[in-house]
């Protein structure tokens, strides 16, 4: 590939992403910020838990079954790669109607809450070496993996306004099959390295 063609390759899916987050802006930033209001929301709720708070009152239960023993590495990303796929199949194929689109709203903001309550759980309990996990291994993996299902479920939700608006036929109801695999396929890769880096934590912490 000589330097002209790479360059043209280049700036051909700078211009995909661009007309893609264009497209799709209105349906990202509402979801960001129903993820936003689910991490404000599991914050606040495990701030309740004062002194009280302990380690089986975390929701993320596979992160919490690692740190306790329970599974390995491999065990987690299985289980993780489970709900994931049945949240990315409930996203893509069920958003049929408005009901089910306010569903894919509610999994994102309970996704949030779940991360929002584990992270905050995790600084309460360990302190200094939770604030090391959290922001080494557990938030930036947890918030790119939610942000490509917001992709995924912004992509399912405009066809889902673009068939009830004009139909199937309509030629502008697209065909996202190849980017569903690819984010799909970008987000299993994700959770495979968060999940392989997961001794690091068992290392760094004292579990209560």
């Amino acid at each position: 590939m000589n330097k002209s063609t790479k360059i043209r390759n280049q700036y051909a899916l700078k211009s995909e992403i661009s007309a893609f987050l264009k497209k799709h802006k209105t349906c990202i930033i509402t979801l960001c910020l129903v993820l936003i209001v689910g991490l404000i929301t599991g914050i606040f709720t495990c701030s309740k838990y004062s002194g009280g708070l302990e380690l089986e009152h975390i929701p993320d239960e596979n992160l919490i079954d690692f740190i306790s023993g329970d599974k390995g590495s491999f065990g987690v990303f299985f289980t993780y790669f489970l709900r994931y796929l049945i949240i990315f199949l409930f996203i893509v194929f069920l958003n049929i109607n408005t009901f089910f689109s306010l569903l894919v709203y509610f999994s994102i903001g309970m996704l949030g809450y779940i991360l929002g309550f584990t992270v905050a759980g995790i600084i309460t309990l360990f302190s200094f070496t939770g604030i090391f996990n959290v922001i080494i291994f557990i938030l930036p993996f947890d918030l790119c993996i939610i942000f490509i299902l917001i992709l995924i479920a912004s992509i399912s939700i405009h066809k889902y306004r673009i068939y009830k608006k004009f139909g199937s036929n309509c030629i502008c109801y697209l065909n996202y099959k190849k980017t569903y695999l690819i984010l799909f396929a970008l987000l299993t890769l994700i959770l495979f390295i968060k999940c392989m880096l997961l001794p690091i934590i068992r290392i760094t912490i004292i579990v209560i």
